[in-house]
């Protein structure tokens, strides 16, 4: 097992699932990759964290309000999440989140490049990121 250490500017960091099916969805993953799931308040929203072998990997939310479901999305490192939405306009993109805190953790964004396709930034403070890697179950290819 490689645990990792460092978190380079726009490296993978994170993945999370947004469902329609929260249980169905933790029952497959669970079975699939050995995951387990570290339950949020209900100031979360039903977000739940994901983990593997004591080592976070992500995050699982149970879909509200529009946009599609079910789907994964993936957070790269931004060292200042409000530059990185600054950015994002100029770039010819689209901020569909603008940043957001989450105490203790960090800040995170959502957008969209010119052609529809959705990425995350994460602006780490307490939570640097998934650091497991190399085995099953870890975050391999984003």
């Amino acid at each position: 097992m490689t645990v990792r250490t460092s978190f380079h500017t726009g490296s993978p960091v994170w993945i999370d699932l947004d469902t329609s099916d929260p249980e169905r969805a933790r029952a497959f993953y669970a079975a699939l990759f050995g995951w387990e799931f570290e339950e949020g308040g209900p100031e979360d929203g039903g977000y739940a964290q994901i983990t593997k072998d004591g080592h976070q990997i992500g995050g699982i939310m149970p879909h509200q309000g529009d946009g599609p479901a079910d789907m994964w999305s993936v957070y790269l490192a931004v060292t200042d999440a409000n530059a990185a939405a600054a950015r994002v306009a100029t770039a010819g993109g689209q901020v569909i989140v603008e940043p957001m805190e989450i105490p203790g953790m960090g800040r995170f964004a959502f957008f969209l490049d010119p052609s529809g396709g959705g990425i995350g930034a994460w602006q780490a403070a307490g939570l640097k990121g998934f650091d497991l890697e190399g085995v099953h179950g870890a975050p391999a290819w984003c």
